[in-house]
């Protein structure tokens, strides 16, 4: 989204609750982007929401606000998710894979969840409520823990990206530019390549890492956010799920209200 031209229709989409009197603005960020987090701020400055909802529960929003984004990236939750579990393979698996993916980021000053923190400033400088819709971190971490215990790992290890996704990642998210990989990844078809990958190497930790928390974060904007325009802050990958379920929920109110 470039100042002056308004929403990009790939990152920001409408949705509408006519049963409820509510608009909402759903932007989808990549994590370590800071384009992400420049977007964000200006999307809430030019809605003037009502709110602003983001992919956090009040725990991790406290513990960015005291402790920084580091203590709750995604490196580090799949970790304490793994420890103590009977992973220590697919540990050793992603510790190799995604420690100097995610150390290359903080060496250029990509802090992974900064949009969130942004979000957050940016509405309390404006006086914006904030409802954090995201479910409980430990509720998550407890579930993935189980994930975890029931994934096939000769699965894990054999799913191979497809054609299109592989060429592209080597391309750009490895490559030199991993800043200019990053924005290119923001692409609808293309996460949505990703998230199909994911779910077919690992399915169970896709259900807990995404399906279920679409399906709470739609239910938070539904019924804790008031009337009016939100602003919905959550990771790209967040999208598809959330804009269905959006859909389905909607639905199912008007037709029993009706």
């Amino acid at each position: 989204m470039k100042s002056g031209f308004g929403p990009d229709p790939e990152t920001v989409s409408y949705l509408r609750d006519p049963n409820s009197n509510k608009e909402v603005y759903l932007i989808g960020t990549a994590h370590v982007s800071q384009q992400s987090a420049d977007d964000v701020k200006e999307l809430i400055e030019l809605v003037k929401p009502n709110c602003v909802m983001i992919e956090l529960c009040q725990q991790r929003a406290d513990k960015i606000r005291t402790e920084g984004m580091e203590s709750v990236d995604f490196f580090t939750t799949i970790s304490k998710a793994l420890a103590g579990n009977n992973g220590d393979f697919l540990e050793g698996i992603l510790r190799a894979g995604m420690a100097s993916f995610y150390n290359v980021f903080r060496q250029m000053g990509m802090v992974p969840g900064n949009e969130f923190k942004v979000a957050m400033e940016t509405a309390e400088r404006n006086r914006i409520p904030i409802v954090y819709g995201d479910r409980s971190g430990d509720q998550t971490l407890h579930k993935l823990r189980e994930a975890l215990g029931k994934i096939d790992i000769q699965k894990f290890m054999t799913t191979k990206p497809p054609p299109e996704l592989d060429t592209f990642l080597q391309e750009n998210i490895r490559g030199s530019d991993i800043a200019s990989g990053v924005e290119k990844l923001k692409d609808r078809k293309r996460i949505a390549m990703m998230s199909d990958y994911m779910a077919e190497a690992a399915p169970e930790i896709m259900q807990v890492m995404l399906t279920e928390r679409d399906e709470h974060m739609v239910d938070s904007i539904l019924n804790s956010c008031p009337q009016g325009r939100c602003v919905a802050v959550v990771g790209m990958a967040h999208m598809d799920g959330m804009e269905r379920i959006w859909k389905e929920r909607t639905e199912a109110k008007k037709k029993v209200e009706g």
